[in-house]
């Protein structure tokens, strides 16, 4: 029987090849002159009468793995925690100001949902983050985790604003690796030479799929001259380098004011998304939905709305806004409806990629609505304070784009959670969220969880949530030593081995 009696059955069932050796005999070696004077050299000569003489190791995967040193974090008190999860693991980094050279700096820690550990993929010291509101942290389906931050090198606070350059950095942290970063911009304040950017919130302005990573900034001045533009720098090789810009329409120089007014999301397929908010001293007021489809090379507008023709709460710059995350067919965007009657929100919901956006209005009398939403096509998920208990934590859910709410009450599943700076992530039907330095606890109370920052997480779209407890501390507490994971280490077996 030959192979070619099976040549057109389909592919047959392959066996993985093991590491193995290689041999002296093997004539793609053997009969090289360089190959025969370094086997000489060696100490190991070409034998043709020994036909199975090994000559060195052929490893599949060039490092082999193993446990890195533990990572002591010490007393520190880490807070203003960024989030994100993706397929069963959560990534956590917290930041921490001291402003004495030492301890400043974040932290990263990953958890595992099957196996319920942490693990952490390093700490950077002597860094100081000026502002890293929540929602900058991001983790790639490559298994990296990126966070994004304003920060100096130099206690910026001890020296004065205006003399500490400054940075719009993007770190990485991967498992085995020690953390590495780029300066998306690099700042100074006196000179804006090269930029002088908005530097106080960073939030909801970065995203990477896969290697592609996309930070975005408002650029006040270039070396000097107003430029007043919003500005997206693209990096495909997971935050390496940032070779693509694309600077939005010209703005007066006041509209970038206040916290929130653009925020940027990737989907599965590549695609970047930008919500940008227009504001004048008067209407119109404008929302809009730019895209690109060429990793950041250009942006069109998809869709754009005077929402003061739907809202009676003025010129706003806080909203919130997510995609569903294959393709963007579903978008939600949410803003203030009427800020006299009880923080009523205003939604823009879409099924067709942002081309047509319906609008719906949902009012509350006794409750806060954030701006802080996810939502995939299946459900919006709303932070929400109610008023009894005073800042009573709950969230507000649809299951029908809008038309309807239902509460998700949190005393049931967590207690404790405080009213500022949230971080809620999601992807697919996997939901985390978490607030600055909240410890969350569940019932029955438990006490050692005050001194750890919590994370709130559901596999439910929301309808269901558990207490997770992070390894970081955000108070007072003994030394903290965190597990490392592992860690990539070089052979150390020689190329070639001398055989007795």
């Amino acid at each position: 029987m030959s192979w070619k009696d099976d040549k057109d059955l389909g592919p047959w069932e392959f066996d993985e090849q093991p590491d193995k050796w290689g041999y002296l005999n093997n004539p793609k070696w053997s009969e090289k002159t360089d190959a025969q004077e370094f086997s000489e050299a060696v100490g190991n000569p070409i034998d043709p009468t020994n036909t199975h003489v090994p000559c060195g190791h052929w490893h599949k995967n060039p490092n082999v793995f193993g446990p890195a040193p533990d990572i002591n974090i010490g007393t520190t008190f880490w807070y203003q925690q960024s989030i994100d999860v993706y397929d069963g693991t959560i990534g956590l980094v917290g930041m921490t100001y001291e402003g004495d050279g030492v301890n400043d700096g974040i932290v990263s820690a990953i958890y595992d949902v099957e196996s319920e550990t942490w693990v952490s993929w390093g700490v950077v010291r002597n860094m100081y983050v000026i502002y890293a509101e929540p929602n900058t942290c991001r983790i790639s389906s490559k298994g990296y985790m990126a966070y994004y931050c304003s920060c100096s090198d130099v206690p910026y606070w001890e020296v004065g604003d205006t003399t500490a350059p400054y940075y719009m950095r993007l770190y990485i942290f991967e498992e085995g690796e020690e953390p590495r970063y780029t300066d998306v911009w690099s700042c100074d304040w006196l000179t804006s030479d090269p930029y002088y950017c908005w530097d106080y919130v960073i939030y909801d302005m970065m995203d990477c799929i896969e290697d592609r990573i996309a930070c975005l900034t408002y650029v006040n001045e270039v070396a000097g001259v107003a430029y007043n533009r919003w500005v997206v720098k693209t990096s495909e090789d997971a935050g390496l380098t940032f070779p693509t810009e694309y600077s939005f329409p010209t703005l007066a120089a006041w509209a970038y004011e206040g916290s929130y007014a653009h925020k940027l999301r990737m989907t599965d397929d590549g695609t970047i998304w930008v919500v940008h908010l227009v504001n004048a001293a008067s209407p119109p007021y404008y929302v809009q939905l730019w895209k690109s489809t060429d990793g950041g090379v250009s942006f069109t507008k998809v869709w754009e709305r005077d929402y003061s023709l739907d809202s009676t709460a003025g010129r706003i710059t806080s909203f919130g806004w997510d995609v569903s995350d294959e393709d963007g067919q579903y978008q939600t965007i949410s803003i203030p409806k009427d800020y006299s009657v009880a923080y009523d929100k205003l939604f823009y919901v879409s099924d067709d990629y942002g081309a047509t956006f319906t609008t719906k209005t949902y009012v509350t009398t006794d409750s806060y609505m954030y701006t802080t939403l996810v939502s995939n096509g299946e459900y919006i998920l709303v932070l929400s304070r109610d008023n009894t208990p005073t800042n009573h934590i709950d969230f507000l859910r649809s299951t029908d784009e809008a038309t309807s709410f239902s509460f998700v009450d949190l005393e049931d599943y967590v207690s404790g959670i405080s009213t500022s700076y949230f971080d809620m992530q999601k992807n697919m039907n996997e939901i985390v969220t978490a607030n600055c330095g909240d410890p969350y606890y569940t019932p029955p109370d438990y006490p050692e969880s005050d001194d750890f920052i919590g994370v709130a997480y559901s596999n439910d779209g929301g309808a269901t949530w558990s207490v997770i407890q992070s390894p970081i501390p955000n108070g007072d507490t003994e030394s903290v030593t965190l597990l490392p994971g592992t860690v990539a280490i070089e052979l150390d077996e020689p190329v070639v081995w001398p055989m007795d």
